[in-house]
């Protein structure tokens, strides 16, 4: 991470989720939002950044918790060789990536560890929740992310973040693409690691017709 304030990453993240444009001197070091999710009934956040650069372009995903204001929890960054902004895949071109995982996170609640010892009760740390988040990329045929029974948006190139608060860690809600008329392209269930279209398609190449096991 560079010192400069001008780079602060967890600064330009928290200038997002506040509703700011990046400044200029930020896009000209390279920097770009690649999506940013916001759950305010459940006081949770991520933003997932692009910096261009050379000789490695690299993407950075954050975690946020409101705790009064939004508070940068943590986050991962790794190369950002791999994304491409341009030819969203369809279904037809790339059958087993309806939704593909890129990157993902959790960390232990901050809120419930402060309201924890402001009622004197230590860190218990069983019944302190996660604070979660995942970035995927959708195919062309999907025009929104729902998780649980919130709605996000899917930016033209396809990747898209998602924040959520689970009571352990690797609990997360049931995860569905949304074509443009609301019906269902694909889901993932809580406990399952591959959408069902996927699966699907997998299935058929294999000439089968059904899992040669139970899906966990």
């Amino acid at each position: 991470m560079r010192n400069s304030s001008r780079n602060d990453l967890g600064a330009i993240a928290r200038r997002i989720l506040l509703g700011d444009q990046l400044t200029v001197s930020q896009r000209l070091a390279g920097f770009s939002v690649l999506s940013s999710d916001v759950d305010e009934a459940r006081a949770v956040a991520a933003v997932w950044l692009l910096q261009a650069g050379s000789p490695d372009p690299t993407e950075h995903a954050f975690q946020f918790e409101r705790i009064g204001s939004w508070r940068c929890l943590g986050w991962s960054s790794g190369s950002a060789r791999i994304l491409s902004l341009t030819g969203r895949p369809s279904i037809a071109s790339a059958p087993a990536g309806a939704i593909e995982l890129f990157t993902s996170g959790s960390i232990r609640s901050r809120l419930d560890r402060e309201r924890q010892s402001a009622g004197g009760y230590g860190d218990l740390a069983d019944s302190t929740g996660w604070v979660a988040y995942a970035g995927f990329r959708l195919a062309a045929e999907a025009e929104t992310l729902q998780l649980g029974e919130r709605l996000i948006r899917i930016p033209d190139h396809g990747y898209v973040i998602a924040a959520w608060r689970s009571p352990a860690a690797g609990v997360r809600p049931p995860i569905a693409a949304l074509r443009k008329d609301g019906s269902p392209l694909t889901v993932i269930g809580p406990n399952e690691h591959m959408d069902s279209l996927s699966w699907k398609n997998i299935l058929t190449a294999l000439g089968e017709e059904s899992p040669p096991g139970p899906r966990k």
